[in-house]
């Protein structure tokens, strides 16, 4: 189990490796969550560009499913995510807006995560980058963190709630593991990162959102 474990920290340190090498290379941006038109997310973006190890064109990015040998599924695939389904991912981008709104990015109003439908934060605008997720595991098709109608980042419920497939949450002794938006990761049991002032299990607030204070 704790090399298991040590496998998926590494995926996770190669994927905040390449995302912050994207990053220097497209004027300080994050990578943006998904773009629904063209079926384009944030891993496909690492692969479109070669951070992470592939040559995607945005033909193969865009095609459900992604050509097989296009896929990586050891790199985006926790080991201890025993559906080894190539056309599922272990990782998923911080991604959320309040309902009633227009996501838009640096605002608090009417966004919690980094990244959402065709934007990004730049990393410098993001006011608490050691103390803001960046990544998280939960294993799924869809992989951003956000319910379905984008109400709150539904993360912890999303990892550990009812109906969810909780592959993760009965690895790696409880914890899931965290990467936050200055590259560094850390380990907790998912109702850990819930901010105990005012925070839920459906809109967690702290470490979950960019806001500083919340």
């Amino acid at each position: 189990m704790r090399a298991r474990q040590t496998q998926c920290m590494g995926n996770l340190k190669q994927i905040s490796g390449a995302t912050h090498v994207y990053i220097e290379d497209n004027s300080g941006f994050i990578p943006y969550a998904f773009l629904d038109v063209n079926n384009i997310s944030w891993d496909d973006l690492l692969g479109i560009g070669r951070y992470d190890g592939r040559d995607l064109t945005w033909a193969d990015a865009s095609a459900i499913p992604l050509p097989f040998h296009r896929r990586t599924t050891n790199l985006y695939m926790c080991p201890e995510h025993i559906k080894n389904d190539s056309s599922r991912r272990s990782y998923s981008i911080v991604s959320s807006h309040v309902a009633g709104s227009v996501a838009a990015p640096g605002n608090p109003e009417n966004t919690h995560g980094i990244a959402f439908r065709g934007w990004s934060m730049k990393l410098s605008r993001v006011p608490e980058a050691s103390r803001t997720l960046m990544y998280a595991e939960r294993p799924a098709d869809t992989n951003y963190i956000s319910d379905g109608s984008c109400n709150n980042i539904n993360s912890v419920a999303d990892q550990c709630g009812p109906g969810a497939e909780l592959v993760i949450a009965r690895s790696h002794m409880g914890r899931h593991i965290y990467v936050f938006v200055d590259g560094h990761l850390e380990t907790h049991f998912p109702m850990a990162t819930i901010n105990p002032q005012g925070g839920t299990m459906e809109n967690p607030k702290g470490i979950w959102t960019w806001t500083r204070g919340d």
